[in-house]
């Protein structure tokens, strides 16, 4: 559960709510190893307040992003000789 609030550019809030959200692994159905697959459940709203709020229109879009830290290894191999 978790709440966020942010001012626009016309002075009005915008307070977005969510709750009982659940996120549920599922096996890839692809089978792939790098593959992850989640279902997910919960409910959320907004409230605007502020001059202007009966006229405020948009769009509520809920989701998530994902990052995985990877890098790929770089490595110098470097050898010398001498004259003996």
């Amino acid at each position: 559960d978790n709440e966020l609030s942010v001012v626009d550019g016309q002075g009005r809030t915008l307070t977005v709510q969510q709750w009982d959200t659940f996120l549920n692994g599922v096996f890839p159905l692809d089978r792939n190893r790098l593959t992850r697959e989640w279902f997910h459940s919960g409910q959320a709203s907004y409230i605007v307040a502020g001059e202007g709020a009966d006229d405020f229109e948009g769009t509520m879009e809920l989701g998530y992003q994902v990052g995985f830290p990877w890098s790929l290894g770089v490595g110098i191999n470097f050898s010398y000789t001498t004259p003996n």
